[in-house]
């Protein structure tokens, strides 16, 4: 059995007895796994060389070189996931088999629309790792780290599911979603990390409104002016001749961003996001960063 008829078999064996019938592949089509980390706070010793897990110092190849903001301010070490880890947990198979993914974040400086100088996700070996000091630099400008996972914290792996939170304004299936089970429409993953599956909101943004973000800023414009009319919702909205261009290009631009990881810190929430095209090439550096603040 494949990774996709396992999935498609636990959704069926979830929904079994709802009534959803007519509705089968539409849920389907708008169910995604979710890979959510529970963590621990060990101290660093105690974890295994090439482990999954959430701040401290990151395990990284020899000749890597640490990611700076500028050339002054070093980006934070967030975490770092073995895929080896995740195999029996990405039933889709939309992750890469072997290696390790490694994220790092400016958390205090603003986004670069140049070259996305503020992030980064490193995919590398899981083998020949140095565990690595963080840059003394870091001290300086920013001492207090009010947003880093400065505790070391060891990652508990589970799997659940999710709904694309539009799919309950879908037309046909409208008055129906009190028929679906608590595990598909209550969040899946909470206040947890999770790599995959669906954003998790804490004010008011949602897949389809931070893929639009990405695909804007990804390209150096600003998504404040031009997602204004959104969807045409709002009748009012106004554009300069310089965003009516913009809004022209974008629209021939068929183009999908997704979460790749999602992490809640002290106040804001931040999602990698990454092209769906680059996710199914294991390309790590089509990567944009959507934030939101509680």
């Amino acid at each position: 059995m494949t990774v996709l008829e396992d999935f498609d078999a636990e959704l069926r064996k979830i929904t079994a007895g709802t009534g959803l019938e007519p509705f089968y592949d539409r849920i389907l089509a708008a169910a995604r796994c979710n890979i959510s980390i529970e963590t621990v706070q060990v101290e660093q010793d105690e974890v295994t060389m090439g482990a999954s897990r959430l701040g401290g110092r990151p395990d990284l190849p020899p000749e890597f070189e640490w990611p700076y903001y500028e050339q002054d301010k070093p980006l934070e070490f967030l975490a770092q996931f073995n895929l080896k880890d995740l195999q029996d947990y990405d039933l889709l198979g939309d992750l890469p088999k072997e290696g390790m993914l490694s994220f790092f974040l400016h958390t205090l400086g603003p986004k670069d629309p140049d070259n996305a100088r503020g992030w980064k996700v490193y995919h590398h070996a899981d083998t020949g790792l140095r565990r690595f000091v963080l840059p003394k630099a870091f001290d300086i400008w920013n001492p207090d780290a009010i947003y880093i996972y400065s505790p070391h914290c060891s990652a508990s792996i589970n799997l659940s599911w999710g709904l694309s939170d539009h799919f309950g304004e879908d037309e046909a299936f409208h008055g129906h979603q009190s028929l679906l089970p608590e595990s598909l429409t209550q969040s899946p993953y909470g206040y947890e990390p999770h790599l995959l599956g669906f954003f998790h909101t804490i004010q008011m943004n949602n897949d389809l409104w931070n893929s639009e973000i990405c695909k804007i800023e990804s390209r150096g414009y600003s998504s404040y002016g031009l997602m204004q009319d959104w969807l045409g919702l709002n009748p009012y909205a106004e554009f300069t001749s310089e965003q009516l261009i913009q809004k022209a290009e974008l629209a021939k631009i068929d183009e999908t961003w997704r979460v790749l990881f999602q992490i809640f810190m002290d106040g804001p929430t931040v999602a990698f996001y990454i092209q769906e095209d680059a996710l199914k090439q294991a390309n790590f550096e089509t990567i944009w960063v959507v934030t939101e603040i509680d």
